[in-house]
């Protein structure tokens, strides 16, 4: 039986401003850069590493693609909305908030790679790509700090009020 899939991707890519050379480049690089992330994740978190490989494909591609929707439309919402719903699904499935962070620093760790080599001749271009990656990412993991926040706060049986004490 397939697996069902946790995203959806209604939305046709973007096209890239070509002004831009962010988008274009990450997009040039999709399938190497997803190949890279799913071989690192799946070798490094112990909760990839017993998933099927094309499931983790499946989810680092949406990684990847809405990552790059975000860059092209300069709104992180794309990725956020992404990582928003699927963090909450993985911590239901029983990942670690731990796992999922190590998964989205390596996202992070192979597109900057990626930069730093391929940008490596314009040196302010390349920082530049480097610290808007770097934020987007960054801004990935509050959303994911934030669900698993509202996971283990929701979690905790509510105290009562020593007013409700008095009254029993």
């Amino acid at each position: 039986m397939q697996p069902t899939p946790d995203w959806d991707h209604p939305q046709p890519m973007l096209i890239p401003d070509l002004s831009d050379p962010l988008p274009a480049l990450l997009d040039s690089e999709r399938d190497v850069l997803i190949a890279h992330i799913v071989k690192r994740v799946s070798h490094e978190i112990p909760d990839y590493a017993t998933a099927p490989p094309a499931v983790v494909t499946a989810r680092f591609t949406a990684i990847v693609d809405d990552m790059i929707r975000s860059l092209i439309a300069r709104d992180p919402s794309h990725l956020t909305n992404l990582l928003e719903r699927t963090t909450r699904k993985r911590l239901a499935q029983g990942y670690t908030i731990h796992a999922l962070i190590i998964a989205a620093n390596i996202v992070s760790e192979v597109a900057s790679e990626m930069i730093r080599r391929r940008m490596a001749a314009d040196p302010e271009q390349q920082t530049i790509a480097l610290r808007r990656v770097n934020n987007l990412i960054s801004i990935g993991r509050s959303v994911m700090s934030r669900c698993h926040l509202d996971v283990v706060v929701n979690q905790i049986p509510q105290r009562r009020s020593s007013a409700q004490d008095v009254g029993d």
